[in-house]
């Protein structure tokens, strides 16, 4: 659920305001949730619910960063 949230909040939120962030920022974001997984992976520690929607939440916004940046991309380099 923090994923979809994240992904919806944070496309209204650059589209409102027009915000681009960089592909070094969308790598900060998505790096809890691999931690987060892959410590519960190992069994070093339980995820809680409020932990996983964190991560799925700076997930969500990360992943809306790198598919926005492909699009703007895609857009005004070919077009």
């Amino acid at each position: 659920m923090g994923i979809l949230i994240g992904g919806v909040a944070s496309l209204l939120i650059f589209n409102i305001f027009n915000i681009y962030l960089s592909y070094h920022i969308s790598i900060i974001l998505v790096i809890p949730m691999i931690l987060d997984g892959g410590l519960q992976y190992v069994d070093y520690t339980p995820s809680t619910n409020n932990r996983r929607f964190v991560t799925g939440f700076l997930f969500g916004v990360g992943t809306i960063v790198v598919i926005r940046n492909i699009v703007h991309f895609i857009l005004y380099q070919f077009i």
